[in-house]
């Protein structure tokens, strides 16, 4: 589990968390070793954004066992060409341990058979939206 399920962050509605001081921690040396531990080191909120989901859209914790998409709309910012979007412009990604249909596989991210797992999302040089908190990423669907 992320070291910011221990009441390091600031939640959205769809369970996805982040830290709200960045790379300014000052002496909030807990949020500090939280953030060496699992990352290593965050850039300022300028350049990047960091979001992490342990949770799906019901709240259950995400497993390898289960099948998921995330569902981005049009106006997400990819520099991957090899990702496919749908005929509306969004993206969905599918997490899950085993592959895809070949039409899906280019937005397969592969999750650990049968075990816990986190999603991580970088949000490089954001938008205000991202960085005032005003937009967060969409719920982990759990596939039926």
């Amino acid at each position: 589990m992320c070291p910011f399920a221990l009441g390091l962050r600031r939640s959205s509605p769809h369970h996805s968390s982040t830290i709200s001081n960045e790379a300014a921690f000052g002496t909030d040396y807990f949020t500090r070793t939280a953030v060496a531990k699992s990352n290593i080191f965050v850039n300022a909120p300028i350049e990047a954004k960091y979001f992490y989901q342990d949770l799906d859209a019901s709240g259950a914790r995400l497993n390898g066992a289960r099948r998921y998409t995330v569902t981005f709309p049009i106006d997400l910012g990819t520099k991957n060409k090899d990702l496919r979007h749908g005929p509306d412009g969004a993206l969905t990604i599918y997490a899950q341990a085993d592959q895809p249909p070949p039409d899906q596989r280019s937005n397969w991210l592969p999750a650990p058979a049968g075990k816990d797992f986190s999603l991580y999302l970088r949000a490089y040089w954001p938008k205000v939206a991202v960085t005032d908190g005003s937009w967060t990423p969409p719920g982990v669907q759990p596939v039926k």
